[in-house]
């Protein structure tokens, strides 16, 4: 299944869809935890705004890149210093130029670091990398929000989680006590 497709991958891009509500984060938690063996996540919002934000919280900042800038690890290193998968939440959020940022990040087998200026770095170990979106990409509905490279970089293995409400009161139950206990 799905899960065996990630197990089976060196360092997967994972694609969770579903409404706002309905467990993405809890079930990136446990596909590193159950299925990649992970000590779980680093998670990232992704919010609207300035590609610079998008490139601080993921490569971090170091003193001179700005006016008050300190030195600051991004999620990227934490990830790898703490052996959790990267999760990106919000995908829709980013514009055009933020989801060419992200490309490289996402480009396999090799994933680089694009930098603003269109230079790229390639990454010195793996990451797993889940992305979330509460976007509709049903039936080719994706290619209103996503760039088509993208969408291809981060479709190959794809859940797409229904509202808790269309599962029913033991599905919320059940969620619930896994999280719990």
């Amino acid at each position: 299944g799905v899960l065996d497709r990630a197990r089976a991958s060196t360092q997967p891009n994972l694609l969770l869809t579903g409404p706002t509500g309905a467990g993405k984060t809890w079930m990136a938690r446990r596909i590193a935890t159950d299925a990649l063996g992970l000590n779980g996540l680093v998670e990232v919002v992704l919010l609207p705004g300035p590609t610079e934000m998008l490139v601080s919280q993921l490569w971090g900042t170091k003193r001179g890149d700005f006016t008050g800038a300190v030195e600051r690890a991004g999620a990227v290193f934490q990830a790898w210093s703490e052996n959790r998968a990267l999760f990106l939440d919000e995908l829709q959020n980013l514009d055009e130029i933020g989801q060419r940022v992200l490309l490289p990040l996402l480009e396999l087998p090799i994933r680089r670091f694009g930098s603003l200026t269109g230079g790229v770095q390639e990454l010195a170990r793996p990451l797993h990398v889940i992305l979330g979106t509460n976007a509709e990409v049903a039936h080719g509905a994706w290619s209103g929000v996503f760039r088509e490279d993208l969408w291809y970089r981060v479709s190959s293995v794809h859940i797409d989680l229904p509202s808790l409400t269309r599962r029913g009161r033991e599905a919320i139950y059940r969620h619930l006590e896994d999280l719990l206990y």
